[in-house]
């Protein structure tokens, strides 16, 4: 007869400990991608490629895949467009303003 199984609090506290310091780490690093990027791109910043764009689910998956096409569709779902080949045009250039977030986190 095998014994039940019974979880280790100490374990389960410890994965709790490192998990927040790891969430703790990618925010940090994310804030501090964020000034970077706003002090290189600052009309990008201000058009909302910012960190709400990042908190946003479609923006934090794009950022999760660190895939600058999805993170810059994220960035153009953010405003109406009449013309579609006007927003193909801004996620074309967005793709690449997205590149350089993703380097700019991957130094942080």
């Amino acid at each position: 007869m095998t014994t039940p199984w019974t979880p280790n609090p100490m374990r389960a506290i410890g994965a709790l400990i490192d998990g927040a310091v790891l969430g703790r780490r990618r925010r940090r690093a994310l804030r501090l991608a964020h000034r970077a990027f706003e002090a290189h791109h600052p009309r990008w910043a201000a058009t909302r490629f910012d960190d709400a764009l990042t908190a946003r689910p479609d923006g934090a998956a794009a950022l999760h895949a660190r895939d600058p096409e999805a993170l810059a569709r994220a960035w153009t779902s953010r405003f109406g467009y009449a013309d579609e080949r006007r927003r193909e045009r801004d996620v074309a250039e967005g793709r690449e303003v997205a590149k350089d977030f993703f380097e700019t986190l991957a130094e942080v």
